[in-house]
Order: C-alpha cells, then sequence, then structure tokens
C-alpha cells in the first residue's frame, strides 16, 4: 500500500536522505531554509507504512497566481521501482494543482555515464535508459543530454573526487609539487566555522571584482553556517607580509652575495642566478607594496573554500582567490585538506562542482589535477501540470534564463 504525504517532518525528511543511495545536499530539509526566496514543503510517500520516497520541493512564485516546483536533485527513491515512481510524480502533480503549479522540474541524480577526463565517452548506462523510459511514461519531458554549464540549474557534469586508499598518494606529481611551493613560501592553513566567514567573503569579493561574475555575500555564507552547523567548513589559506617581505629580503641578500663571490668561469651557473635574483627583486617589490596597501596588517587570507558535509557527501560549494598571489598555488592545498577532512569524517566522495560538457574549459583543467571522476547526469525533466499554459510558461522560463546568462 502506497500513501502520500505532504507534511513529511524535516527530521523524517533528512533520516531517509542521508541512508540513501541518491543522498544530496540539495535535498537536506536545511537547503529549503537557505533557499528562503522560495517557499517549501517535504513530501513522502510511505510503502507499507515505510517511507520508500521523499522530495522537498521549492515553490517559486509567479504572477497571476501561479508557482513552479523545483525539485533539485530529487526526488529521492528507487527509480527502478516502477510503481513508485508513477504514484510519487501522481501525487507531486495533484500537489501542483493545488498550488496552481504550471509544471514540476526534477532533475535527479542518476548517472547517464561516469569516467575519468581522459576517457571520456558518451555511453548510456542501462539504468538510466530504464529511469528515462519510467519518467517519460509517466508525463515527464526529458530537456536534453545538455553540455552547456549553464543550460540547466544544476550542472549535468560534476566533477567528483571519491574516497580511495593512500588518496593524497595517488595524486598527479606536479599537483603535490605545488602544495609543496606553498608550505616553501609560508601558506599557512586554516579551517572553521562562522568565525571565518567575514574573511571568507572578503577573498570571494576579490574573485567576484576579477572575474566580474556575482557570487554570494557575507549574509549568505552566514546562513550556510547556521544551516548546517558543524558539517559546514570554511577553510582560509593565509600568509604572513611581514614575514614574506623579510624572508625574501633575506633570500635575495644572500644570493646576491653567493653571485658576487662566483668566479667569471662559472657561466651557466651565474645565468641561473641572475634568472632567480630578477625573480627575488620582483617578488620583494610586490609583497612591499602590498604590505604597504595593507597598512601594517600582518596576516592575509589569499584564498579560501566553503564546504557543506551531508550524509556521506561533500559539496565544495563556494571558493575565493586574491590574485596578487596567485603564484603561491593556496588552492590545492586547500582542496586536498578539504578532501582529506571529509574521507577521514566519512564521506563517500566530493563534489567539486560543475564543468562543461566539451570537458575543456579552465574549470576542468584545474579540476583535473585531483584526479576527478566525472559524473554525468540524466539531466532535467519537466512535468507539466497545467498543460495548456505548460509551452509558453516553458518558453518564458528559457528567454528569462538566456537573458540572465547574457547580462
Amino acid at each position: 500500500m502506497l500513501e502520500f504525504t505532504d507534511q513529511l517532518s524535516r527530521e523524517e525528511n533528512d533520516e531517509f536522505v542521508k541512508a540513501h543511495p541518491l543522498c544530496n545536499l540539495l535535498q537536506s530539509s536545511s537547503w529549503a531554509d537557505i533557499k528562503s526566496n522560495w517557499d517549501h514543503c517535504y513530501t513522502g510517500v510511505k510503502k507499507d507504512g515505510f517511507l520508500a520516497a521523499t522530495a522537498m520541493v521549492l515553490i517559486k512564485r509567479l504572477p497571476l497566481g501561479f508557482t513552479l516546483f523545483y525539485i533539485p536533485r530529487g526526488p529521492i527513491m528507487d527509480y527502478k521501482d516502477q510503481a513508485l515512481t508513477a504514484f510519487m510524480l501522481k501525487e507531486l502533480k495533484k500537489l501542483g494543482k493545488k498550488h496552481h503549479c504550471l509544471y514540476i522540474k526534477i532533475d535527479p541524480y542518476i548517472l547517464k555515464n561516469q569516467y575519468r577526463i581522459e576517457e571520456a565517452n558518451e555511453s548510456i548506462n542501462d539504468e538510466c535508459k530504464q529511469v528515462m523510459n519510467s519518467l517519460r511514461a509517466c508525463g515527464a519531458i526529458h530537456q536534453g543530454f545538455t553540455k552547456d554549464i549553464m543550460s540547466t540549474i544544476q550542472p549535468r557534469y560534476q566533477a567528483n573526487v571519491y574516497a580511495v586508499e593512500n588518496f593524497e598518494e595517488n595524486l598527479p606529481r606536479h599537483t603535490k609539487r605545488l602544495m609543496k611551493d606553498a608550505l616553501k613560501r609560508h601558506v599557512q592553513l586554516i579551517m572553521g566555522g562562522s568565525e571565518l566567514v567575514k574573511e571568507f567573503a572578503q577573498v570571494v569579493a576579490k574573485t567576484e571584482n576579477r572575474k566580474k561574475i556575482a557570487l554570494r555575500n557575507e549574509e549568505y555564507f552566514q546562513k550556510l553556517m547556521n544551516a548546517y552547523g558543524d558539517d559546514a567548513k570554511i577553510l582560509l589559506a593565509k600568509v604572513n607580509v611581514k614575514q614574506l617581505v623579510d624572508t625574501t629580503q633575506t633570500s635575495l641578500e644572500t644570493m646576491t652575495q653567493e653571485y658576487n663571490d662566483l668566479p667569471e668561469n662559472q657561466v651557466k651557473k651565474r645565468r641561473r642566478l641572475e634568472e632567480q635574483l630578477s625573480s627575488l627583486r620582483k617578488d620583494l617589490s610586490e609583497y612591499t607594496e602590498i604590505a604597504a596597501a595593507v597598512e601594517g596588517q600582518s596576516e592575509m587570507v589569499i584564498a579560501g573554500c566553503l564546504s557543506v558535509k551531508y550524509g556521506p557527501t561533500m559539496e565544495m560549494l563556494y571558493a575565493g582567490m586574491d590574485e596578487r598571489f596567485k603564484k603561491f598555488m593556496p588552492q590545492y592545498s586547500i582542496y586536498v585538506k578539504q578532501m582529506n577532512w571529509a574521507f577521514e569524517n566519512g564521506c563517500h566522495w566530493c563534489n567539486m562542482g560543475g564543468v562543461e560538457g566539451t570537458l575543456d574549459d579552465g574549470l576542468t583543467k584545474f579540476k583535473a589535477n585531483f584526479n576527478p571522476t566525472i559524473d554525468e547526469t540524466i539531466g532535467e525533466f519537466d512535468l507539466p501540470v497545467n498543460k495548456s499554459l505548460y509551452k509558453a510558461s516553458e518558453m518564458a522560463y528559457k528567454l528569462r534564463k538566456k537573458m540572465k546568462v547574457k547580462a
């Protein structure tokens, strides 16, 4: 016997989602708190008295009293159970009618394919085919296997790092070298909670200014930290600017003396020292300029990352870096430390975020340094509720999305 409810408690929702193979942060009850500009409800289906499916539904209010339902990375259920799938979607449509919903958008974390970047292919696994047939039989309309990261609300291609034995030892050689370079430059890593929000927001703002994009502000980051408590972590990379100036000055003086003492016939070594001295002078000039700009401030945040653990998963949600310290490569140390923390605390994988489906963008190239697996998901489906207005509302949605991208 199947029973539907739209009065599921937060606790019931989270307990079920965290234990399910399709566990995802975006189906947590707290994600509804983060998306406070949407209404929401927690729905579920009980099978013979036991919870068998859940869906945290975000409800967007539209003009003229209409709404749009969005179920990010859900519903959470066994899609191979066709009777359960059909019942859940039928009941969600009934709920949608009560709320004057035009259509329901879903994007379950069902994998179409999974591969290493260098092994990319266009295969579709059997489970994906089965789920697509099941959803279509329920009237859901597939929005296609899009490749553009902006074509869907959640990225269809996701770079995941899965927990393996000796994770750090198996990283590419150049990644480990860049981490060592950061240590040589006295980069320090600090992990914490809400007390680091202000500094994190400041370094994210630097990324926004550099890339001319809008991410999130301090208030939003604080909301995340409050919602997820000890499972939300901020990791900052810091350097002591005064120490940088002093150590660089000392290195410059030592190397200058070595150069002056070098016999004229050691041409190769003289040339190498000249290059190193030129680099040190440039570094000293940059660090001295930064030290003057920060007016005596000793420690500076040069990069940061905010991540949230949910069940056996870790979502690396936001990151930022001060471009002046790009050569320090702090993000490599940050990401590895964050992943190690996640794996030590029971996570099966860390989501580094979305990438373009062509796998040739800058994000993919950066994330390739951490041996990720590309999870290619099934994509979005629309479930029309008001069939007469669905086409018009879908076109309006796509037009609005296109305009936002251009802006």
